[in-house]
């Protein structure tokens, strides 16, 4: 005989793990050294090699991308039913916003004939970044007219 299963799970309930709190502010420490480090790196370069260009472009991309990711899966002093129905709400936008910019980059990328993977993947980072900033933008806007 099994024992009863005592693991109750609804499924339209959305059960979302997030990050502690504190986690934002090592994003935003983060955030921070990544646009100083590229910034310092960038000037003093004087002889301006594509290479260490690009390396510094992704390196920045990468990192933002990283930092933002981290601020959106990381949770708010006060979290309740609301904020995880606006946190979908918001995901649900983004992802719309994801795949109208994939379509883009998909036109874009057959239509060059000199596609390169360095703007490739630059694109890419862009595309990601620009994911991540609606979402955090559709998010934060809506819990502050919620507040207000």
């Amino acid at each position: 005989v099994l024992p009863p299963f005592t693991v109750r799970s609804d499924i339209f309930k959305p059960h979302i793990r997030l990050m502690p709190y504190w986690f934002k502010y090592v994003s935003f420490l983060w955030l921070c050294f990544i646009i100083l480090f590229s910034f310092i790196v960038n000037s003093q370069t004087e002889a301006v090699q594509i290479e260490s260009l690009l390396f510094t472009n992704n390196f920045l991309s990468m990192g933002i991308n990283l930092s933002l990711l981290v601020i959106a899966t990381s949770k708010d002093k006060i979290e309740d039913e609301y904020s995880n129905q606006i946190r979908l709400r918001s995901m649900y936008l983004s992802a719309i916003w994801l795949f109208i910019f994939s379509g883009v980059f998909i036109s874009v990328v057959r239509g060059s004939t000199n596609s390169t993977r360095a703007t490739a993947l630059d694109f890419w980072l862009i595309v990601l970044n620009g994911t991540l900033l609606v979402y955090l933008t559709n998010y934060y806007l809506s819990k502050y007219y919620f507040n207000k």
